[in-house]
């Protein structure tokens, strides 16, 4: 792996295996998964494409029309460096990324994967997006990541925004105005 002044090492490795395990649990409920290409994981954030493996094209369709659903990875994170281990109550979402520039949550991805202990809730980012835009108190800046409940967090000397979310919080937000259970991925071994 690549030395990343920015990303810290124990960081990289927890993304790396949350992607791996959601490969197998997309296999494990029959979907086709396909890691993007370099341009789409750097600028677009979209680490996967998800597809139906029953799909069939249409006569006057080739494979390469294959409907495929763009996929943002989050691995369970600490609430802070000096956190003891990975947790899934709270989400870091990211509105402007360590260079100043969009943040993941304003990608190119349909839908986010996010990790927890049993396995992957997707999540349409869209809705997330607003939610999230609705619900923290951008002026509200903070210096601790402890403190980013809801608020702005950013890190020192970088041009980052980012505030923690309560994943269940949102879940129940969208089930009730969709009307829709949240999508859910379990990992295979879990099942």
């Amino acid at each position: 792996m690549k030395k990343n002044e920015f990303i810290d090492e124990r960081s990289a490795e927890m993304g790396e295996s949350a992607e791996k395990q959601f490969d197998r649990a997309t296999k494990a409920q029959g979907k086709s998964v396909r890691k993007a290409n370099r341009y789409e994981e750097r600028v677009l954030h979209i680490d996967r494409w998800i597809g139906d493996k029953t799909w069939r094209p249409a006569y006057n369709q080739t494979m390469k029309n294959k409907p495929e659903i763009s996929v943002e990875i989050k691995a369970m994170k600490r609430i802070s460096r000096a956190s003891a281990k990975p947790q899934s109550e709270w989400l870091w979402v990211e509105f402007k990324n360590v260079s100043g520039g969009e943040g993941w949550l304003y990608g190119g991805a349909t839908l986010l994967a996010t990790e927890v202990e049993s396995g992957f809730y997707l999540l349409y980012l869209k809705s997330l997006r607003s939610w999230a835009e609705f619900k923290v108190d951008r002026e509200d800046v903070v210096s601790n990541p402890n403190q980013a409940k809801y608020k702005s967090y950013s890190r020192r000397n970088r041009d980052d925004e980012m505030s923690l979310i309560n994943l269940q919080e949102f879940i129940d937000w969208y089930e009730g105005a969709s009307g829709k259970k949240a999508l859910f991925f379990p990992k295979p071994d879990m099942e």
